[in-house]
């Protein structure tokens, strides 16, 4: 059936003094904001489709090729 939604954690969620985050207000042409609690992101694609939301921080098990299980860190939103 289907997955419930992504709800991450307080721990989670990027930050707004993050450096990713900071970068990518920078691309978006985005003032940071002192009183923000989390990183928002607004991006726009070259075939005008479009993403928003908050940027979060985790990690996944992936078993690769050769059968070793492997934990990495990714950001997405």
């Amino acid at each position: 059936g289907p997955h419930p939604l992504y709800r991450p954690s307080k721990g989670k969620i990027v930050p707004p003094k993050d450096s990713l985050c900071i970068e990518l207000q920078v691309d978006q042409n985005h003032k940071y904001c002192d009183a923000c609690h989390q990183c928002d992101y607004e991006m726009t694609y070259a075939d005008q489709g479009s993403s928003m939301g908050v940027l979060t921080r985790d990690s996944l098990l992936l078993m690769i090729a050769n059968g070793t299980l492997t934990r990495t860190t990714f950001v997405f939103g």
